[in-house]
């Protein structure tokens, strides 16, 4: 062999000596330690009552309003025009959620013409709904 061959060897052995007891002074650890890394959320612990409250309290109208918190997300529910739907959405957000399931129908603001005929707002759509009977 020659020289060369010689020192390169001797380079590689050294480097390779170095990493392993690199590695093994690292991980000296107990290798039956459970080592569990859980990214934890912290969610608002606000009731539903109160989250409806706070919509009410921000003069939002929004007819047959119900709100759920399911695992940090908040559930809206109800009849509203948009733009008390995203009014809504953004009461909730200031309460410290970071998630909203809208699912409040977007319904027009009632001409005079059908909210004489329609009384409390509703739609003719949404009375027949209510008034059906299932057996």
């Amino acid at each position: 062999m020659r020289k060369n061959q010689k020192v390169a060897i001797a380079v590689a052995t050294v480097i390779a000596v170095a990493g392993v007891t690199s590695i093994l002074v690292r991980h000296s650890g107990s290798a039956s330690t459970p080592r569990t890394n859980r990214a934890q959320v912290m969610t608002p612990q606000v009731p539903d009552a109160q989250i409806v409250k706070a919509i009410q309290n921000a003069n939002v109208r929004i007819d047959g309003l119900s709100a759920t918190n399911v695992g940090g997300i908040v559930v809206l529910k109800g009849y509203a025009d948009p733009a008390a739907a995203l009014q809504a959405a953004t009461v909730v957000k200031q309460l410290g959620f970071a998630r909203v399931a809208n699912l409040i129908v977007a319904r027009p603001p009632p001409t005079t013409k059908e909210s004489a005929a329609w009384p409390n707002g509703t739609s003719p759509r949404h009375a027949a709904s209510t008034d059906a009977t299932f057996t």
